[in-house]
């Protein structure tokens, strides 16, 4: 593709390989005419200006390829005020954040970790996805979009352990995870996805602090995850 800067024309090309340890390696190839390297430096300066005006709008999103996180672009930034949910639910989400962040106070003097997990449960269309995004908005945090289909023990708690801090994990319909398409047969279908699940939201395994984990749910049965997850807020 061509990319103009100024009067003068880039050439970008973009290309992936794979490399042996299996991890995506991604390589940008720039060409233009000039004598001198010096004829990049107005297309490096508007990427920085690019750059910069991205960080400073949107929450951030990353998706996980190549069982890595990549950042994949960002979203608009939701504000608190323009979500309308039932009476007191607001005040519920911000008290479950409020006592998370004194509790990982507590945590981090006593060097273990800080986990919070919180499951949105609700009808297609009311609102789970936006008020994720709406949480990641408030609290200035990313989003890692993940999805737990067809994903075995190992993947899973790579997934659910982000390297990078100030995040949520996002993990839409918990329940279909394995790619069992009957939800109600789920975790009978699925016993060993479903323990690797359990020990990644709160085993011994799970060793990285500060985490959020925000998963949704159409199931109306989730009693198989009450011993994993904080608080089930009904949408």
């Amino acid at each position: 593709s061509w990319c103009r800067v100024g009067l003068r024309f880039y050439m970008i090309n973009r290309s992936a390989d794979q490399s042996k340890a299996m991890k995506r390696i991604e390589s940008v190839h720039i060409t233009t005419f000039g004598f001198s390297v010096k004829v990049f430096r107005p297309l490096i300066e508007a990427a920085n200006k690019h750059e910069i005006k991205e960080k400073e709008s949107g929450v951030r999103i990353l998706t996980w390829m190549h069982e890595e996180w990549f950042g994949t672009g960002r979203a608009p930034e939701k504000p608190f005020e323009t979500v309308f949910l039932n009476k007191g639910k607001k005040e519920e989400i911000f008290k479950i954040f409020d006592d998370f962040d004194k509790r990982k106070e507590v945590c981090q003097k006593a060097g273990i970790p800080a986990n919070l997990s919180i499951i949105f449960k609700g009808p297609p269309g009311t609102g789970k996805t936006t008020l994720i995004r709406a949480l990641a908005t408030r609290h200035g945090k990313s989003i890692c979009t993940a999805s737990l289909v067809d994903k075995k023990d190992g993947e899973i708690m790579e997934m659910l352990n982000p390297c990078e801090k100030d995040v949520i994990v996002a993990v839409e319909d918990i329940d279909v995870s394995g790619g069992a398409v009957d939800r109600e047969k789920r975790a009978a279908l699925d016993t060993g996805t479903l323990s690797g699940l359990l020990n990644a939201l709160d085993g011994v395994s799970s060793s990285n602090s500060d985490r959020i984990i925000i998963a949704t749910t159409n199931n109306s049965t989730v009693r198989w995850m009450a011993r994993t997850i904080h608080r089930v807020m009904v949408m």
